[in-house]
């Protein structure tokens, strides 16, 4: 087995062996494990139990090396993975799972005997699990199978991961932080809310994720509305306990992304920083050669550093991912909040670094809902995005990420009705005006999906 670039740093800094087996398990629902029973915003159901995204376990496919193994809700399309090899990357040998149950799927692996059985052929082998987020779930599955853990112990990884810790961190490390206040009780909430003069705040649930248990206070009859609900939460359940934090709302000149590794031995190595490209607070990609990445990129690696030292003191280790703020007066916030697990980054990252390195440094990793009528087969994407996937003259072109997710949801498209398909892409060029280019001939490939809808519409498509 060969693990060449960021995928050989990172099993060394993870195990000390840059040539060991990894098992993949992105499960992205390791954020509702770390949050389940902690009291954050009052909110519908329907948010707060919001499962993860189907088929999102695919995205492995760019990380891991051919000799790797990823668990799959289904076995990787044949097409898809001829197409991969052809783009220069090692798909890894897949382990599909087929329990029962949750679209959870650590639960599917655990109630899944012919999973778990290969799985314990790999321990044989020496083989690593390495989990996107570590939970008390994925630590059982290491267990029972005898696979060696690559991840840090889940109890650390839930507290590191609360944006109570990360807020705590920056305040001890002496950094830049976003004017605002912890939260662990109705009264703290209370006094947080009060404080005079009134001034537009943010109210984010120690664990929300991607725009959600996030709430926006524009005025102070919303902050008295907000206290009210959570008094009478407190009052039904007889617990006032509360775990947010309220934050100053700052306008913005971007967002900003970095990630950084935490070895075992506490040594943290700067992976990349990139801007965030949201919509409605919820992040739809991130884009390399930001001018605003890089005026702070120095001061970003000497915060990594700080931050990652901290992390290990408190016993972490693993890849870490931070949200940052550049106000509309260029300075620097440089903590949001910790996600200390793979981000959607950490699997885009060999593919983008690749590509960097044969001179195309510009990239655009991007996500497209795409509504459709039907499912479709990857020979017919492929055949629609071809002008996109196909090299310019001076290298650009765009490459697939995963497929799966675009198909996942076709079983809603009954009596005419559509449904929303996620296509995960990286686009990369040599120089801006070319990474443009390129990204509006993908923009029109896309409207064909959409039977020449305008993809600058709802219903069309959305990125």
């Amino acid at each position: 087995m060969t693990a060449s670039g960021y995928l050989g740093r990172l099993k060394g800094a993870l195990v000390g062996d840059p040539e060991a087996e990894f098992v993949l398990l992105c499960n992205f629902e390791a954020e509702r494990a770390w949050g389940a029973g902690v009291a954050g915003l009052p909110a519908p159901p329907s948010m707060t139990t919001a499962p993860p995204a189907p088929a999102m376990e695919e995205l492995g496919v760019c990380l891991a090396a051919r000799g790797d193994r990823l668990l799959l809700g289904r076995p990787l399309d044949t097409s898809f993975r001829a197409y991969l090899r052809s783009a220069g990357i090692s798909a890894p040998a897949g382990i599909t799972v087929e329990g029962p149950g949750t679209v959870e799927i650590t639960d599917r692996v655990l109630s899944d005997a012919r999973a778990l059985a290969r799985l314990r052929a790999a321990a044989g082998r020496g083989a690593y699990l390495l989990p996107m987020g570590s939970t008390e779930r994925t630590r059982q599955i290491a267990e029972l199978t005898g696979l060696r853990y690559a991840a840090a112990d889940p109890a650390v990884a839930a507290r590191v991961n609360s944006k109570i810790y990360a807020r705590r961190l920056v305040a001890e490390l002496g950094l830049r932080a976003v004017p605002g206040t912890c939260c662990e009780s109705v009264g703290e909430l209370a006094t947080a809310l009060a404080a005079e003069p009134f001034e537009p705040l943010i109210v984010k649930d120690a664990y929300g994720v991607s725009g959600r248990g996030l709430m926006r206070l524009d005025t102070p009859a919303r902050a008295r509305r907000l206290l009210e609900m959570v008094r009478r939460r407190a009052h039904r359940t007889g617990d006032d306990r509360l775990q947010v934090v309220v934050e100053r709302f700052l306008l913005k000149t971007c967002d900003l992304f970095y990630q950084f590794t935490v070895a075992r031995d506490g040594t943290v190595v700067l992976d990349t920083v990139l801007e965030t490209l949201l919509d409605n607070g919820v992040p739809q990609g991130n884009t390399a050669r930001s001018p605003w990445a890089d005026k702070h990129r120095a001061e970003i690696e000497d915060c990594a550093v700080r931050i990652g030292r901290g992390l290990h003191r408190d016993g972490y280790h693993g890849v870490v991912g931070v949200d940052a703020l550049c106000g509309t007066d260029g300075v620097l916030y440089p903590v949001l909040e910790i996600n200390a697990r793979l981000n959607l980054p950490t699997y885009q990252l060999p593919v983008m670094q690749a590509r960097h390195a044969s001179g195309l440094p510009y990239s655009l990793s991007r996500q497209y809902t795409v509504r459709l009528s039907g499912a479709l087969s990857f020979e017919r994407l492929h055949t629609v995005l071809r002008p996109a996937l196909a090299k310019d003259p001076d290298g650009a072109h765009a490459v697939i990420s995963c497929f799966t997710p675009l198909n996942a949801r076709a079983g809603e498209a009954k009596d005419g009705r559509t449904f929303p398909g996620r296509l995960y892409t990286g686009l990369f060029a040599p120089d801006p005006d070319s990474l443009d280019r390129l990204e509006l001939r993908m923009r029109h490939c896309l409207d064909a999906l959409t039977h020449g809808r305008d993809p600058k519409k709802p219903g069309a498509i959305h990125a």
